[in-house]
């Protein structure tokens, strides 16, 4: 049996199990609540069965809680191995400390199956577990969670062999108990530094497989490479319709995806709701950051992505055939490609109350800053950008786009503002008339353009003010006189 050596801290009793040439510390573990699989006959040689064994050890964990510690050394499981946490059997939280244990199967189901839903949020955890599948093709997957409530994956790692599985493995795989009952889903995963990298040269179908009603899973510090998608969102095979809601993956890293960063397959009418994918990187990814595949109507809690860094090598940002609503915003200061900000409801930028500006562009160069397209950027309708001299507006200048404004108050030449735009003066055989504005100009350096001009033997303007001007004829008149005020 490991050595141990036990020592009361302030904080606590701290358990130091010597499993190899180092220690590792369980706090909080009081003495005798840890369990050895060495006592209930696993022999890690890597060519013994270790399944029933392990089975047997971890029935125990479950019963008695606590902690429990795995051999070091290669593992080799010739049936389904199962850590059974279901309610009401589960009184206690427990932990599988697995650093320094390798796994490989020859049966056909998965390296580890935790299973069943424990009462009063009793977490269920598992550290530094490595699955290496080499050589068994019916392998369907590495750690497996069917029904499970807050189960925490914590530096576990999976390099099985992408020449040799199947498109059906999974190497993290989350799913229902009930393909029909979205209730009995898996709720409240966290996967923490967790990993996947194939060897081989082909690639693993997926790392995470997020299966019917996984909600509340949250992905933190992970790094999946050589996968075809990294994290893969989809109903429950013959189920009913339903994707995992309210997932979070933050500050994980997707490199040489031949697919997908994150892949969402759903069916029309469905919907995909607050998912957030925060931070990372992107690099290598053939397909998008997001795909948002068969789903045809938005939520009210639209996906968001935000991604700081995202390599020239990726694809796409967001594949979004059906224009679903969705935020997406990234920043990287090394690429050359278009940043892009993405809302389907629309965005509202809000100033501080002693800001001056609530939006700033600050073009590179003339002729270079707001452009309005349609939605895959192939039509361009207008422009608002620095030109020489000053500041264009424009319609495009090919095609049948026009510039129309509306609502204008005023149009200025100068710096002033103009307060009025037209009207229109009524005479009555009469040789004169004082317009009243109806609002009251800055000052009264603007110009008045009259129709009819000509009529009676001209019209002029005269007395210009800040409040009124003066319209003038040779002769009475009786009709309408138009006017236009520019600065």
């Amino acid at each position: 049996m490991p050595q141990q050596i036990i020592q009361n801290l302030e904080s606590g009793l701290v358990v130091r199990t010597k499993i190899n040439e180092n220690f590792t510390e369980l706090y909080g573990a009081a003495e005798g609540s840890i369990l050895y699989d060495s006592t209930y006959g696993v022999v890690a040689d890597g060519v013994t069965d270790d399944s029933a064994a392990t089975n047997a050890f971890l029935a125990a964990l479950t019963e008695r809680g606590g902690v429990g510690v795995m051999k070091p050394g290669p593992r080799l499981f010739a049936s389904q191995v199962t850590w059974d946490r279901s309610f009401p059997d589960v009184t206690s939280t427990a932990k599988l400390v697995a650093n320094g244990v390798v796994v490989k199967t020859s049966h056909s189901g998965t390296a580890l199956r935790i299973n069943g839903s424990p009462g009063d949020f009793l977490w269920t955890e598992v550290e530094g577990l490595v699955v290496n599948e080499q050589t068994n093709s019916t392998s369907i997957g590495g750690i497996e969670q069917v029904n499970t409530a807050c189960v925490v994956l914590r530096n576990c790692h999976n390099q099985s062999n992408g020449d040799v599985m199947t498109s059906n493995y999974k190497p993290y795989w989350i799913r229902n108990a009930d393909p029909l009952d979205q209730d009995t889903g898996s709720f409240w995963t966290w996967h923490l530094n967790c990993s996947v990298r194939r060897t081989g040269t082909t690639f693993l179908n997926n790392a995470v497989t997020l299966q019917g009603a996984a909600n509340a899973t949250t992905i933190s510090g992970c790094n999946y490479s050589g996968v075809v998608d990294g994290v893969k969102f989809a109903n429950e095979p013959g189920g009913i319709d339903y994707l995992a809601n309210g997932c979070t993956i933050i500050d994980t890293a997707f490199e040489a995806a031949s697919g997908n960063a994150v892949r969402v397959i759903g069916n029309a009418g469905q919907t995909f709701q607050g998912f957030k994918l925060i931070g990372g990187r992107c690099e290598s990814v053939t397909g998008a950051v997001l795909s948002l595949e068969g789903l045809t109507t938005s939520s009210g809690r639209p996906p968001m992505v935000f991604m700081p860094t995202v390599d020239t090598t990726v694809g796409a940002i967001v594949n979004n055939p059906n224009n679903i609503n969705v935020d997406v915003t990234y920043i990287d200061t090394d690429i050359t490609t278009p940043r892009m900000e993405q809302t389907g409801g629309g965005k509202i930028i809000r100033s501080q109350s002693a800001a001056s500006d609530v939006l700033e562009l600050q073009t590179a160069n003339i002729d270079s800053g707001l452009r309005l397209t349609n939605i895959d950027g192939t039509t361009v309708y207008g422009w608002l950008r620095p030109i020489s001299g000053g500041m264009e507006l424009a319609a495009r200048a090919a095609g049948s786009q026009t510039l129309a404004l509306t609502s204008v108050r005023g149009i200025s030449g100068t710096g002033t503002r103009a307060a009025n735009l037209r009207g229109t003066a009524t005479l009555a055989a009469a040789t004169s008339l004082v317009v009243s504005l109806p609002t009251a100009e800055a000052d009264s350096t603007y110009f008045v353009y009259l129709t009819p001009r000509a009529a009676n033997g001209g019209c002029w303007v005269s007395a210009r003010g800040t409040t009124s001007f003066t319209i003038n004829f040779n002769a009475s008149y009786t009709g309408n006189v138009d006017w236009l005020l520019v600065r």
